[in-house]
């Protein structure tokens, strides 16, 4: 609970009480009382003459233009900034061979080559690195798919104080892959499972992420045009190497020159904060995430400009390290203030779509709320419940299966059970994984040769992957990787009942009159619940 005499000082209430701010010293009841007639009388005066906070209907552009949507997703299912990228289409197919950190054949090799390429797998499992691996050339697509036996895991040797893996270039495709770098054996600042600095055109697929000491996913420097979808962000290390003690921390977005960020359908789970946390010059699009067991959801800030977030159709639901119960909430550190769009979101404050919109956002952040979702690159959005059961069904790497980690943290999701995470041997550490068998593939060109002769192609001819046998505008090898997709993904089959359709957000000054005590008596008139999106009730 937020104490609006002491600002910043949180009280905790024993869960059988009805949460009413009478457990206080008798001098501070009758403060309490005096103010909250004196803001009815106020507000009762001038009801008839009210006007909307200015702030609370701002149309000022997002920093950048919005990029054009008319070109080609990068797959079927790519929707947000960045999402129309080519990435490796067209280029050269290069396949991982091996497990090894370096070399011919691996994974390393294969991200350091330059020119547009497509890197598939013949061998599945964990790959342990010695160092960082920077993607540096643009025109990339790693299909994570494509790994038989149990998929492709990212892991640091300990020796390692980087992320395992950062993006440093535009045009960039990453599907179906884990990373899980673990706790470095040096104090390090910089661990995180995933980095990307100074890119844009980037789209982050049906991905694992979990166990980084500082994040677990980074965007910072000049990035801009970028999606994350379908993907996990779990497990920010907590009490572990960071140098500052307790950070366990899911993403973070921000600096002075990023911008034009989408983060949908995704799951986030025993992250102690930032999840997300915006703090950029752009606009974030945040719709149709499950965020669990935070103590912060939504975090905005403002230290380089004025940011701009929807915020649409997510579901926060506590767990044991829950705290705070408003799911939006704005930091000011730089005096610009916000523009933050909510619709159709469920948490502790707002457990059923029978509430306002407003309920997820921190009262004293309502004046920046907008009545018109900001201009985004379109994002299919489903009511938050829908959602929540896609999310659980599909997010992660899912093909070919989920590993035990994902498993269990949908398992987590779902049973409300575990905690935040100081070591991954906390929770089994990395699971063993399958190498598996790649199916034949005589001329290399990424496509299995019984799959070329179901489609009327010649198993050995290497040079027909970057051709568009049915002029579609995807190559050959492409439509290869977005069938195996479409043949295993329960996400793309799943048909939403109704779409979002909630009204408006409610102006600031309209919800005080309404309610004129809220300010200095919050608790009495709020029903905290846990959204219950279970579908069998």
């Amino acid at each position: 609970m937020y104490n609006w005499i002491n600002r910043g000082t949180e009280i905790a209430y024993p869960q059988w009480q009805t949460r009413w701010m009478w457990g206080m010293h008798p001098e501070g009841q009758v403060i309490y009382l005096l103010l909250g007639i004196v803001v009815a009388v106020t507000f009762g005066l001038t009801r008839s003459g009210a006007t909307v906070n200015p702030r609370a209907v701002q149309t000022e552009p997002v920093a950048r233009p919005l990029p054009q949507s008319t070109a080609l997703p990068a797959f079927p299912g790519a929707e947000g900034f960045g999402a129309d990228t080519v990435g490796g289409r067209g280029g050269k197919v290069i396949a991982v061979t091996n497990l090894n950190d370096s070399g011919p054949g691996s994974l390393r090799a294969a991200i350091a080559e330059e020119g547009p390429r497509i890197v598939v797998f013949q061998v599945g499992g964990t790959i342990e690195l010695q160092s960082r691996i920077d993607i540096e050339h643009p025109y990339i697509t790693i299909a994570g798919q494509t790994a038989p036996g149990d998929g492709i895991t990212l892991k640091n040797h300990p020796s390692v104080i980087h992320s395992p893996l950062r993006i440093l270039t535009h045009d960039v495709v990453i599907r179906y892959l884990r990373s899980r770098p673990g706790a470095s054996e040096e104090p390090s600042d910089v661990l995180d499972a995933l980095t990307i600095a100074d890119g844009y055109n980037i789209v982050i697929d049906h991905s694992s992420f979990s166990w980084g000491s500082d994040e677990v996913f980074n965007i910072w420097y000049d990035v801009h045009n970028v999606t994350i979808q379908w993907s996990i962000i779990a497990e920010g290390l907590h009490e572990s190497t960071h140098p500052e003690g307790g950070h366990s921390n899911g993403m973070l977005i921000g600096s002075d020159g990023s911008g034009e960020i989408s983060i949908h359908h995704n799951l986030f789970a025993h992250n102690r904060r930032r999840n997300p946390k915006v703090n950029m010059v752009g606009m974030a699009d945040v719709v149709n995430n499950v965020i669990y067991n935070a103590r912060y959801a939504m975090m905005i800030q403002d230290t380089y400009a004025s940011p701009a977030v929807n915020y649409v159709g997510n579901v926060v639901i506590h767990g044991v390290n829950s705290f705070y119960d408003y799911d939006v909430r704005y930091f000011n550190e730089g005096n610009n203030p916000p523009r933050i769009y909510v619709q159709g979101n469920l948490g502790v404050k707002r457990p059923t779509d029978d509430l306002a919109d407003y309920w997820v956002v921190r009262l004293e952040d309502r004046e920046y709320l907008v009545d018109e979702r900001i201009d985004a690159p379109q994002v299919t959005t489903y009511q938050a419940c829908a959602s929540y059961q896609q999310v659980l069904a599909d997010a992660g790497v899912t093909i070919p299966l989920r590993d035990a980690v994902d498993e269990r943290l949908v398992d987590d999701v779902i049973n409300r059970t575990g905690q935040l995470v100081n070591d991954p041997s906390e929770v089994g550490g990395w699971p063993e994984l399958e190498s598996g068998e790649a199916p034949a593939d005589q001329d290399n060109d990424g496509m299995p040769d019984t799959w070329e002769q179901a489609h009327g192609l010649d198993p050995d001819d290497p040079d027909d992957g970057p051709l568009d046998a049915d002029d579609d505008g995807y190559t050959n090898v492409e439509e290869y990787l977005n069938g195996l997709v479409a043949d295993k993904s329960s996400a793309w089959l799943f048909q939403a009942t109704q779409s979002l359709t909630a009204p408006a957000v409610a102006p600031v000054r309209s919800t005080l009159l309404a309610n004129p005590f809220h300010i200095f008596l919050p608790s009495i008139f709020e029903q905290e619940r846990i959204p219950n999106c279970d579908p069998s009730q």
